[in-house]
């Protein structure tokens, strides 16, 4: 696990950033879920190339909603759009999702 924590400015109010990067292991999965509380906001990433990487979005959507509740704010985002001739997850898959 990738872990980083920035202070960063919001609304003129001093935030502390933390960033998780698992990059979607599934040997972190259970560890990460026990960090979901008190979490305020997510971000999920898939590979658009891989349909895997997007299949276990929907597991990752599922723990979080369940740990953190419905009311925490998610952001998808599908990422090596510059491999668009390799797209194997279509764009209106990933905003159905959303």
């Amino acid at each position: 696990i990738d872990f980083k924590i920035k202070p960063v400015m919001f609304n003129d109010t001093r935030v502390k950033l933390q960033i998780w990067d698992t990059a979607g292991q599934e040997r972190f999965h259970t560890l990460s879920t026990s960090y979901f509380r008190g979490a305020q906001g997510f971000v999920l990433v898939y590979d658009i190339t891989n349909l895997d990487s997007f299949q276990s979005i929907t597991s990752w959507m599922r723990d979080i909603h369940e740990k953190a509740g419905d009311e925490v704010d998610v952001i998808l985002l599908g990422n090596k759009c510059d491999k668009e001739s390799e797209r194997v997850v279509p764009k209106q898959k990933g905003e159905k999702v959303s």
